[in-house]
């Protein structure tokens, strides 16, 4: 029994220890994820701005003949730097962990939220690589439901990632330690964050104006909040590995 119990404290101290290069690294692929994503979206397939809900089917297959290789390209560019999402999620969920007690609800709420919502991102690249694939041999409005269609993903995808900011933001404020993980005022970096967000869910029912999927509100402050909310939490998860890594090396009296 006594053995037991040792084993058993051993081997949570053991998991309590971090890898800190480790940490670091997926923490910080939020940086070539921001980058290269919009290096793919802006200059590259040029997808940034969005294009007017407006355009007619031909402007919309101008906008993908015009500059095909590079669009192409652009697209795999940004498809590959989401993929960091995935890691990035589970550096943020592991220090979430560590603030709930119990059963971790809204650390696996996280974890679900991210994973779908990332997956669901990928399918907004293959549709607009599809309809560049041939550009000269579909029909013009062809083009343009598939243009459209990964629009809709793009915004439409809001709700796993809202959830999962809200869960984030209702761990943090689980934490009643001397020293929390986060500073409260985070959570509610989050709470904005995907209350901000869920205004994309609109641009089904406008073509244009603030609503419209390249307007202010179905479009640029959403984008925006993503990624400051992004980069908030990447920049507090850091000072937490490092706040850990102090806390290791202090030698027990």
């Amino acid at each position: 029994m006594v053995w037991q119990y040792f084993d058993y404290y051993w081997r949570m101290s053991q998991f309590d220890r971090i890898n800190p290069r480790v940490h670091l690294a997926i923490t910080w692929s939020a940086v070539p994820l921001i980058v290269f994503f919009f290096i793919g979206m802006v200059p590259m397939s040029g997808f940034i701005p969005p294009p007017s809900p407006l355009a007619s089917p031909a402007e919309i297959v101008h906008f993908y003949t015009s500059h095909l290789t590079s669009l192409r390209l652009g697209l795999v560019v940004s498809a590959l730097s989401f993929t960091l999402m995935f890691a990035w999620g589970c550096a943020i969920a592991v220090w979430t962990w560590r603030i709930e007690r119990g059963f971790p609800i809204l650390t696996f709420t996280q974890l679900v939220c991210c994973s779908a919502g990332s997956a669901l991102t990928f399918m907004i690249f293959l549709v607009w690589s599809v309809a560049s694939f041939r550009p000269d041999v579909y029909a013009p409005e062809t083009i343009l439901m598939l243009n459209d269609l990964g629009w809709f993903l793009f915004l439409w995808i809001v709700p796993p990632f809202s959830l999962w900011s809200v869960a984030m933001g209702w761990a943090i404020l689980q934490d009643n330690s001397a020293t929390p993980t986060y500073p409260r005022w985070t959570a509610f970096v989050c709470f904005w964050e995907a209350a901000l967000m869920e205004s994309t869910m609109l641009i089904a029912l406008f073509k244009q104006g603030p609503f419209a999927f390249n307007g202010i509100l179905g479009f640029w402050s959403p984008v925006i909040a993503f990624f400051i909310w992004m980069a908030v939490m990447t920049l507090y998860t850091h000072r937490a590995i490092m706040r850990k890594v102090r806390e290791d090396q202090v030698e027990p009296v």
